[in-house]
């Protein structure tokens, strides 16, 4: 056997070491393979995480935009100027005989001085503009206010992402959906950044809603109420205010789209008052001369500020007014009726419905798009994919942060 073994100890020192290489080859593989397996599991568990956490912050978008609409609503509503024209208009009915038995609305001396010289149509007309103004209105406010709530809370739930992944030791899939140790967002910080939806809730809206009246004024002024609309001329109506609206020059309609985030954030002077009139503790370490210098609220500001101004966001914007758009004027038609025949379509008598018609479903459906509940509006919003694609473009930009 050993004189075997030195006859061919090459052929034997070669087999022996073809067989360890094999061996540490085979193992190092079988570790390679469950380090990439362990690897995989855990990719799986934070993508599994990440998309549990980002359906979270989508839901808590719609609910937050819920919990501030009695505030839109309260606003919206607190102006009575539909209400004192219809009270004129039954004072005026009683005035002249037609129902001496009917009471009287009350009116204040402010309303009665400013409405008693206007003649009843006058006051028909006003109060088209107005109902209109009030539901379009409406639509923007809304469509704004869950635009700008899913720009906010999205900018927060990346950064409280990453705070619980960089620097939380549990495991991945561990980590608590809220989780986060305040490393990168400040509790205080995010209570003050989430603290300037009150300028739109409290300003912003004021301000388009007289642009929106502005527009209603123009296309709708010269309507009078006893024309028959179709829904097709309805339509086009609404569409023509909408591009007086979304027009950055109201006389030119091919103008670039109108900047709608001049009515989400204040000018940056004005950024401490926005704080302290939305109830923020506001002291040196926020800002100076009215403007916020803390670092990781400046940044927050700054991003949010680049994403309004962006093309992409007027795109999701007006696709979504589009999509409340379409429901407002699916309600306000329900009742038309329809043409039996595509010969009957152009006669306004057979498809048409008074103006005048009109204006009580209008003034109905601010309600419906306010105080809904359910709430159509907000749940087409939820549900509109562009917005929902925007805001996992917000959520997954994560470098910039991580190299930092």
């Amino acid at each position: 056997m050993s004189s075997f073994i030195r006859r061919h100890r090459n052929k034997v020192l070669w087999l022996g070491g073809i067989s360890a290489a094999a061996w540490l080859l085979g193992k190092y593989a079988k570790k390679r393979i469950i380090e990439m397996t362990e690897q995989a599991s855990k990719d799986r568990a934070a993508q599994e995480n990440l998309r549990r956490r980002f359906e979270q912050n989508q839901q808590d978008c719609t609910f937050t935009v819920l919990s501030m609409l009695p505030i839109l609503s309260e606003s919206l509503f607190h102006d009575r100027t539909a209400e004192l024209l219809v009270a004129a208009l039954q004072r005026q009915k009683n005035a002249a005989g037609t129902d001496p038995d009917a009471p009287a609305p009350p009116l204040s001396d402010a309303a009665t001085n400013k409405y008693a010289a206007l003649s009843k149509q006058e006051i028909w007309n006003e109060l088209k503009i107005v109902n209109f103004t009030q539901l379009l209105t409406a639509l923007y406010s809304v469509t704004l206010l869950t635009a700008m709530t899913r720009v906010q809370l999205n900018l927060v739930g990346r950064l409280i992402y990453l705070d619980s992944v960089l620097f939380n030791p549990a495991r991945p899939e561990d980590i608590a959906l809220q989780g986060s140790t305040d490393k990168f967002l400040p509790h205080q910080t995010e209570h003050r950044f989430l603290t300037f939806s009150w300028y739109f809730l409290h300003v912003g809206w004021k301000q388009c809603a007289d642009r929106v009246r502005n527009a209603v004024e123009s296309v709708l002024g010269s309507v009078p109420l006893k024309k028959s609309i179709t829904a097709a001329e309805l339509n086009n109506l609404l569409a023509e205010i909408r591009v007086r609206v979304e027009s950055d020059d109201f006389t030119d309609v091919r103008a670039k789209p109108f900047p709608f985030q001049k009515y989400l954030l204040p000018i940056e002077d004005d950024e401490l008052t926005t704080l302290e009139q939305g109830g923020a503790h506001v002291d040196h370490t926020v800002g100076t001369s009215g403007r916020v210098t803390d670092p990781v609220l400046r940044r927050l500001l700054d991003e949010c500020r680049d994403i309004f101004d962006a093309p992409d966001f007027a795109r999701v914007v007006q696709s979504a007014l589009d999509s409340v758009f379409g429901i407002a004027t699916a309600h306000l038609t329900a009742d038309m009726p329809v043409p039996p025949s595509i010969v009957e379509v152009e006669s306004e008598v057979a498809t048409g419905v008074p103006m005048a018609t009109l204006l009580p479903k209008a003034k109905q459906l601010v309600h419906g798009v306010i105080n809904g509940v359910p709430n159509e509006y907000i749940a087409a919003l939820s549900r509109h994919a562009p917005l929902q694609q925007f805001a996992t473009l917000i959520y997954a930009q994560f470098s910039d942060h991580c190299v930092e």
